[in-house]
Parts: structure tokens; C-alpha cells; sequence
């Protein structure tokens, strides 16, 4: 089968790996410059956007030169953009960012899940002022948008929601989502496709050798490199949160736009240097005893039977300002 896939997020990317036979299926790659990296080992085409053409810091000429590249590109791929018309082929990623909402904007898609956002329906039809207005500034420039996305628009065939983060299909995509397990698709996976799919994502077999069924992962937040907090500040609430846990074998997995070198503030904690999103461990059946984090959804990607300590904003007035309760993600249940 002929599929083409729109790489925006790594997980987004894992996912879809899970679900296409990377042995028969013949796949196509859409991204942007900087991103490109981690496809060189999947067997594939690969279509690079070049990123000077799709955004820039004056917000107007931006528009004018991404709608002239957008209407260039689709003109460059019209036999595929028939093909996924008439069934032939299929796209698959993302709906909501700029390659599935505006590159290919009425193309029949299958979304797949990024995480908690999907489960926020408020999400799917932005009627801010601001949003509105910058929708309006790109209908002036002749860029075409979703008018719906998360999966609620029209032409989506289908949305692939995880059964770990799935506990009942949004109101209004009963009819075109597919609930699956991450773990049972690796399972299907042959021994070859199992080792492209870690080489794509450079995993280190050491972290096997890290896992117990004890162990504890935290996951961190860039807190101190979005200016929310200062890093002495975000340290000593991370030490904190290790404090209690003793005599537990704990992992940290920072986020990927954090600097902190947690391993010379925590050289207890094994400190993961890889990039991969967390379900990759999750598919490979690590056992954890609980997963950590102040308000991180990436704790959402394990099994239902690993238990969540989620600390929630209130531990910092700054954080709690700046985003509030976070309830509609998980009631907090555990503190410092």
C-alpha cells in the first residue's frame, strides 16, 4: 500500500512506524529541514520542506512566500494528491500543524493520536479573536487551512487513538476512531522491522540494563529554558520530588528542549541522554514501579498498571500562574 506520512512529532512518528508494514508498504516521508535526521535509516522516499519557504520573521511576507512554496509544492505532487483522492494511496499524521493543516488541507487523512490534546475538543475548532484573525490573514495570502482538526474535520477516514491515554472516544469521533495497543502492534513487528525502527531512533540497549521492576522514571520540563523559573529554583524542586523516593533506583528523562545536565546536580539518577519519546521503552515491555513528573503528560505514555505520581502546578506559584490547575490532565496525587 502506498502511504505518506507527515513527521511533526517523534511519537507521532512511532506510532505510525507501529502501524504500517515497513517491509511491503511503500512509504513517503513529508518534513522540514532539521527534522530529516532520523529518516535516514527508514526505507522510504523522503520529501524535504525547506524551512525559509514556510516561516519567517516578517509575519506578512511569510505568508505571501509560504502560500506561493504551499501552491508550488502541490503542484509538484499531484500525481500523489490524486492517487490519495482515489484511494490509492494514503496519508496518515497529523492534522493540526502547518503540513497537515495547510500543505495538505483537503486531502482525505488518518490522524494519529499526539498525546492528551486530542482529548480536549475545545481544541479542534479555534474561535479565539487571535486565532481568527490569524485564519483571516491567511485566507488574505491565498493559504488554505483544515477548517476542523484533531480529527474532527470532514475528511478524515480515521484517528488511531492509544488505549493507554483513551479512557472514552471524544464525542464526535466515535465513528472514525481506532483504539490501539502500542505494545501488541510491536509484537506483530517482524525482527527486521524491530531493528529499523530502533535504529531510527538511535536506541541504547544500556537502558535495559538500568530497569528494574523498582525503578522510578521523572520525567523533567524545560521550566528553566521557557523562563517560568529559574534553574537554581527548578533544581530544588526536582530534589525535592527524588528526596522521596529512597533507596529506589531513579531515572530521569529530560525534556528534549532542557539544558540542565541533570547528572551533576543527581549522580545517583541514571540520566537518559536519548531522544526517543518514552513509548519506545513502553512497547519493548520495560517494567517500571511508578512514573513521576510535576505536570509532564509523557507519563501517559506506559502501561495502566505503572503507577502515575503527578505533583501538578501548585508546587511553584509561578507555575501555577502561568498554567493554572491541572485537572482536566490529572487530579494531582501526590505532594511536596
Amino acid at each position: 500500500m502506498e502511504k505518506l506520512f507527515l513527521y511533526d512529532m517523534d511519537r507521532v512518528l512511532l506510532i505510525f512506524l507501529l502501524l504500517a508494514n515497513l517491509e511491503r508498504d511503500d512509504i513517503t516521508y513529508v518534513t522540514y529541514e532539521g527534522k530529516e535526521s532520523i529518516l535516514e535509516g527508514l526505507p522510504g522516499r523522503k520529501i524535504i520542506l525547506e524551512n525559509s519557504k514556510m516561516y519567517g520573521k516578517n509575519q506578512i511576507l511569510n505568508r505571501i512566500k509560504m502560500s506561493k512554496y504551499i501552491k508550488e509544492l502541490r503542484s509538484e505532487l499531484a500525481p500523489v494528491l490524486k492517487r490519495i483522492e482515489s484511494g490509492e494511496a494514503k496519508l496518515y499524521g497529523m492534522d493540526n500543524l502547518a503540513l497537515g493543516k495547510r500543505v495538505f488541507y483537503k486531502e482525505r487523512i488518518n490522524v494519529i493520536e499526539e498525546g492528551t490534546l486530542n482529548y480536549m475538543p475545545y481544541k479542534a475548532d479555534p474561535s479565539s479573536m487571535k486565532e481568527l484573525v490569524q485564519k483571516g490573514i491567511a485566507l488574505l495570502f491565498g493559504l488554505s487551512e483544515r477548517e476542523k482538526v484533531m480529527g474532527y474535520g470532514d475528511s478524515v477516514d480515521k484517528i488511531y487513538l492509544t488505549d493507554s491515554l483513551c479512557e472514552r472516544v471524544p464525542e464526535g469521533l466515535e465513528k472514525k476512531a481506532e483504539i490501539i495497543n502500542l505494545q501488541e502492534l510491536w509484537k506483530r513487528k517482524s525482527e527486521q522491522e524491530k531493528r529499523v525502527i530502533k535504529r531510527a531512533f538511535n536506541f541504547n540497549e544500556e537502558i535495559l540494563e538500568k530497569i528494574s521492576g523498582e525503578s522510578v522514571m521523572l520525567f523533567t520540563q524545560p521550566m528553566s529554558e521557557d523562563g517560568i523559573l529559574s534553574e537554581e529554583r527548578k533544581i530544588e524542586l526536582y530534589t525535592k520530588v527524588i528526596e522521596r523516593y529512597p533507596n529506589k533506583s531513579v531515572i530521569i528523562k529530560a525534556h528534549p528542549r532542557e539544558k540542565t545536565d541533570y547528572s551533576k546536580h543527581f549522580p545517583n539518577c541514571y540520566v537518559m541522554r536519548e531522544k526517543y519519546p518514552v513509548e519506545l521503552l513502553s512497547v519493548m515491555g520495560i517494567k517500571l514501579e511508578r512514573v513521576v513528573t510535576l505536570f509532564s503528560t509523557a507519563v501517559f505514555g506506559f502501561d495502566k498498571d505503572i503507577a502515575i505520581d503527578f505533583y501538578g502546578t501548585e508546587v511553584d506559584n509561578k507555575l501555577f500562574e502561568r498554567f493554572g490547575s491541572c485537572d482536566n490532565i490529572m487530579v494531582r496525587n501526590s505532594y511536596l
